[in-house]
């Protein structure tokens, strides 16, 4: 009964690249401008270039707004997300910068709800301060399991401690202290001297030095990847707008296709410097699905419409729930914490089911002692949200039990590390006909690959809507269809 269209965020992949070229428009970029791709870019001992220079070595060359859509080229959206040229070293003639990048995404309502008449999240356009309490949280995590290592225990042997040592050392953030101003702070704090250079390392370069977007974050947001998280309804209302001009409707549902009983809301057109920017990203949109290196093209051959397409293939964050998770647990305890046997994890989780069973039967035998309507329903709403959360089953109360026993002050991250990833993605958002839009599509198969898998289906509902005989129904994506993932 989960409503995936409307509550599940993903990252967007190269289906956010419509976006990276409506900002660098807006700021001055032309469609007609073209950059080199050289291949590669080297930021920080990472290489972030298409995939067809990751697996062939190959270059695009010479591209422009439309051929850059066409094949997807990361290289060039790492150009005009930064107004940087990259293969000649010189700015480009405007300035973008994150926070712009971002900004302009605003416009197509991925930092709020759609207007659907159902739950619906928003989980919102990356922000640079979720990203420092992200990092803060992990630090704080990191620093209450090692700790002891680095301090007297008479600091830091009851939690309480352990949490008060661990948020000065994180607040420190605030300031971003240089490493010789951390290793002072630490001495001033009552740290065993002669062992601080390798813990000053740890909170200055893993987490504080990473609590900023960066210029390598940058050319990961600007073709879909990092901290993006959108649902499908925000995709197909955000692909709506590009092929609409610019008028941003909020979504409604209806009963039936063709219901004409609720009336169009009123909304006013965005307001943009270039008054063809809308043009120039709908016609680089059909480039995907009728240029000769389009990476729709083999979707749309012979296709008597004219669509405006891209492809996404995103790299989904997050690990893979186990099936068995009791397995899980066995298989890898001795990963998690060494120190821990299975058979003794058993044992603390019976405990653990047991005392929480008793728990909730007093809470429900409290509830006959009651006189208050308002108690009573509280008390129930409580007892049936630890049992929604799976408060009795064996899987959650190993895992409390784990982390009970376990010294290491474990975080659900940490025990979940031996969990699968998920594999790529697959979007593909279009709108159809080209030069009259009547319908906008946005299809996820999650781990379903390549944003080609997703294309027939988006060509199948169009022809359906417009009442067009099925076509070419064999497609198979070919290698030279898969162009945009970036796998650095």
């Amino acid at each position: 009964l989960f409503n995936m269209a409307t509550m599940t965020g993903v990252q967007p992949g190269s289906i956010y690249k419509v976006s990276t070229a409506y900002a660098a428009l807006e700021e001055g970029l032309s469609p007609y401008q073209s950059l080199y791709d050289d291949g590669f870019i080297e930021i920080g001992g990472h290489s972030f270039g298409c995939l067809l220079w990751n697996q062939y070595r190959a270059r695009h060359g010479y591209v422009n707004l439309n051929s850059a859509m066409e094949v997807s080229c990361n290289y060039y959206f790492y150009d005009i997300a930064s107004g940087y040229d990259y293969a000649k070293g010189t700015k480009l003639n405007y300035t973008m910068t994150t926070n712009k990048l971002l900004t302009y995404s605003k416009d197509f309502g991925l930092d709020e709800k759609t207007g659907l008449e159902i739950e619906e999240a928003a989980y919102g356009i990356p922000d640079p301060d979720n990203k420092k309490k992200s990092v803060q949280n992990m630090l704080k995590a990191k620093l209450k399991s090692v700790l002891k290592d680095y301090f007297p225990a008479e600091m830091i042997n009851t939690p309480e401690k352990l949490d008060s040592v661990a948020t000065t050392i994180v607040s420190w953030s605030e300031e971003i202290p240089s490493r010789t101003q951390v290793i002072k702070k630490l001495e001033d704090l009552g740290a065993n001297k002669g062992t601080l250079e390798k813990l000053a390392d740890i909170i200055k370069y893993d987490y504080f030095n990473q609590m900023k977007f960066h210029e390598g974050d940058l050319l990961n947001l600007s073709i879909g990847q990092g901290d993006h998280k959108y649902t499908v309804a925000q995709m197909a209302r955000y692909i709506m707008t590009v092929a609409n001009d610019g008028y941003n409707y909020p979504l409604t549902l209806v009963k039936q296709v063709g219901d004409t009983e609720k009336p169009a809301p009123t909304v006013e057109k965005i307001q943009t410097n270039n008054p063809k920017t809308f043009q120039y990203l709908r016609t680089a949109m059909n480039y995907v699905a009728s240029g000769d290196k389009g990476s729709a093209r083999s979707i749309f051959r012979n296709f008597p419409v004219k669509v405006g397409a891209k492809t996404g293939t995103a790299q989904k964050q997050g690990k893979i729930p186990p099936k068995d998770e009791i397995a899980y647990f066995k298989t890898y305890l001795s990963r998690i914490d060494g120190r821990l046997s299975f058979s003794q994890v058993q044992a603390k989780t019976k405990d653990v089911l047991k005392d929480r069973n008793e728990e909730l039967a007093k809470l429900k035998n409290s509830i006959k002692t009651m006189t208050s309507e308002a108690d009573k329903q509280k008390v129930e709403n409580r007892i049936n949200s630890l049992v929604a959360q799976g408060y009795l089953k064996e899987e959650n109360a190993m895992r409390f039990a784990i982390k009970s026993l376990s010294s290491r002050n474990l975080t659900d991250e940490q025990i979940n590390t031996y969990r699968a990833d998920f594999g790529e993605f697959s979007w593909f958002v279009a709108f159809a006909p080209l030069d009259d839009p009547q319908i906008a599509i946005a299809i996820l198969i999650p781990e379903g690959g390549h944003g080609g898998y997703s294309g027939p289906i988006v060509r199948e509902l169009i022809g359906d809507y417009l009442k067009i005989p099925a076509t070419n129904t064999n497609y198979k994506p070919t290698t030279s269809d898969n162009v945009e993932l970036n796998t650095n």
